[in-house]
């Protein structure tokens, strides 16, 4: 891992800005072509999903995490990570990770329809600098052996047949200024080089963007990055991301960086879900009308924020009614969940509304 240091990075900066501008990468690696289950040691291999052109993370509670330009490929309501299933996002529930309060990064999370049953991912609490880092991804597919290219750098051609894989770096440089046109984001780099960890050293390539970067801490895993752009040495003068070459390096948003706001967007419970439990159902319904016309802060069934459980969350509560997204808000055993006679159903309560507003009246 001799090629590693700050003077290749800022020798190759001019060309990771260039290349930012269309950032979707994928994974090869020195072996082969194999490595497409989990490795003995799984850091998440379940965890990370393919999206449109590129790949995203699940992050357990519901919650995705992809780069924005992955994420934005799609239109409302087409957008879906795929863990051996597709999960559809849920409308509504995207936010943006900020580099600052007047700056984007190049992530986003958003949230999904269903529960893919896997398991929660930590974020990384740390930049891994001199880490060894197991990267997850699924793009383009490494073709033949080794080959010298014209340019005199050793490497290997792909093709655009896509596939999950996984192989090993060690990281090197971090950088606050990386920027693109879709946002200014903290990352930190890996090389391609010869021999590397042998046989599992790998490069990204085309349509792996958003792969996940896991580190060891202790005896766990953690998501320290994601995949968002790759560069190679300045005489080369092949197609990096087509055609990777041994010197060539990549860029992975550095998440712990933006471990807070992560946090803070996973503890968002879902839309109508006022026991926080990963649903919207009849215990919901439940809550809202034993609360109903209740004033004051952090009422379960306030569901729009304004202080007074009416029918505007009532409508949330039919808009969502049967949705399911994962297993629910961590801590939601917290919560003071008011305790409920008798199941209802949304079309009861519908009719009810009136009395209810009726018995309000009076009081």
């Amino acid at each position: 891992m001799k090629y590693r240091s700050v003077s290749l990075v800022l020798m190759g900066a001019v060309y990771i800005l260039h290349m930012s501008v269309q950032p979707s990468f994928a994974l090869v690696y020195s072996g082969g072509t194999g490595h497409t289950t989990a490795p003995e040691a799984d850091p998440g291999w379940g965890n990370v999903g393919v999206m449109s052109i590129g790949s995203g993370a699940y992050l357990g509670d519901g919650w995705v995490i992809a780069p924005y330009h992955v994420y934005q490929h799609n239109p409302t309501g087409g957008r879906y990570v795929d863990l051996d299933q597709r999960y559809y996002e849920i409308p509504n529930t995207a936010h943006r990770i900020e580099y600052s309060p007047t700056t984007d990064a190049d992530l986003m999370m958003f949230r999904i329809e269903g529960d893919p049953d896997l398991p929660l991912v930590e974020i990384s609490s740390s930049i891994p600098l001199d880490k060894e880092v197991i990267i997850i991804a699924s793009g383009r597919s490494r073709v033949g052996d080794l080959v010298e290219f014209a340019s005199g750098h050793e490497g290997y051609h792909t093709s655009p047949v896509r596939e999950k894989r996984w192989g090993r770096n060690m990281t090197g440089a971090y950088t606050s200024s990386a920027s693109s046109s879709f946002g200014r984001t903290n990352s930190f780099t890996t090389s391609f080089d010869s021999p590397g960890l042998g046989d599992d050293e790998c490069q990204l390539v085309a349509k792996d963007s958003g792969g996940g970067v896991f580190v060891k801490s202790g005896s766990s895993w953690e998501l320290a990055g994601l995949a968002l752009a790759a560069g190679g040495p300045y005489s080369y003068v092949g197609n990096v991301v087509t055609d990777p070459v041994y010197g060539a390096y990549n860029k992975h948003a550095a998440l712990a960086t933006y471990r807070s706001q992560i946090d803070a967007i996973r503890l968002i419970p879902l839309q109508g879900d006022a026991d926080w439990d990963g649903d919207v159902d009849s215990v919901d319904i439940d809550i809202f009308r034993l609360t109903f016309g209740q004033t004051g802060p952090d009422l379960q069934a306030d569901f729009n924020g304004d202080g007074l459980v009416n029918l505007a969350d009532f409508a949330v509560i039919r808009k969502y009614f049967g949705t399911v997204s994962g297993h629910g808000v961590p801590g939601a055993g917290d919560l003071p969940i008011q305790t409920v006679p008798e199941p209802t159903t949304i079309l009861l309560l519908t009719g009810a509304i009136p009395l209810l507003m009726r018995s309000r009246k009076r009081r």
